[in-house]
């Protein structure tokens, strides 16, 4: 899978890529993949604050999936992720 993203990013450099995994990457898998994706987006559950601060350090951004949950939206959002993906947006002015 991510054979295909490396492929098509060598042909399309300009057009951003993001990697969705359920799995936390390892830190070699990010410093591989910090050569050429733009984004690394997790799957919420397995998100802390040193993953976070790891792919930005790395200079990547990071969205998190799927986050229904107002709860839990704010946890990732004062986690410093860049981006959350929902299948319910309205849910972030919940309280």
């Amino acid at each position: 899978q991510t054979d295909d993203a490396q492929q098509f990013h060598t042909h399309l450099p300009d057009v951003p890529i993001g990697i969705l995994d359920a799995q936390r990457p390892t830190d070699t898998e990010l410093l591989q993949l910090s050569t050429w994706a733009d984004q690394i987006n997790p799957q919420h559950t397995v998100t802390d604050q040193t993953l976070v601060d790891r792919i930005h350090q790395l200079g990547m951004n990071i969205n998190v999936w799927t986050v229904d949950d107002p709860s839990t939206m704010r946890t990732m959002t004062r986690l410093g992720v860049d981006g959350i993906i929902t299948d319910y947006p309205q849910s972030l002015t919940q309280h």
